[in-house]
């Protein structure tokens, strides 16, 4: 007989890809005066565009200053890089990390906590809008070129 066990990580991750599927159709769905959740404020429109916008404009940035700084995309580590794109690429990882740990880590217990408090409850749009935003423009980045792409990711 064959056990199955699923490692605390995995069901964090599991989780938080459960509730951002139920953040898009939160998002999607119309509240009580008949408007969709997403065209309700600019506000919740700055949360879904503003933090995918950012991480996709640096990503893309960095890439684009490396190929240009450097002639080609570079093997492993960030040996022979002039200052100005060690700084850029300190600034992306920063960027990069929000955008792909948040969803995984922090999404699920802050939906729950947001939708058990009344006081914070308004705010769950925003919260859905942010985390959706994040897992869309980690997603685009793997459109980058491969060279780029192998580099970014050892």
């Amino acid at each position: 007989m064959t056990s199955f066990y699923l490692s605390p990580l995995t069901l964090l991750i599991l989780s938080g890809f459960v509730f951002l599927v139920w953040s898009t159709w939160w998002l999607l769905g119309k509240n009580e005066n008949g408007i969709s959740r997403y065209w309700q404020s600019k506000s919740i429109l700055l949360f879904l565009l503003l933090p995918g916008l950012i991480n996709l404009a640096a990503f893309y940035s960095l890439a684009l200053h490396m190929y240009l700084s450097l002639g080609d995309w570079p093997g492993i580590g960030t040996d022979g890089f002039p200052d100005a794109l060690l700084l850029h690429d300190t600034l992306v990882s920063y960027s990069f990390s929000i955008c792909l740990i948040f969803p995984i880590f922090a999404y699920a217990p802050l939906w729950i906590i947001f939708y058990l408090v009344k006081p914070i409850r308004p705010w769950l749009d925003k919260l859905a809008a942010f985390g959706v935003s994040c897992i869309v423009s980690t997603l685009l980045t793997q459109l980058a070129p491969s060279g780029f792409l192998y580099w970014f990711w050892d």
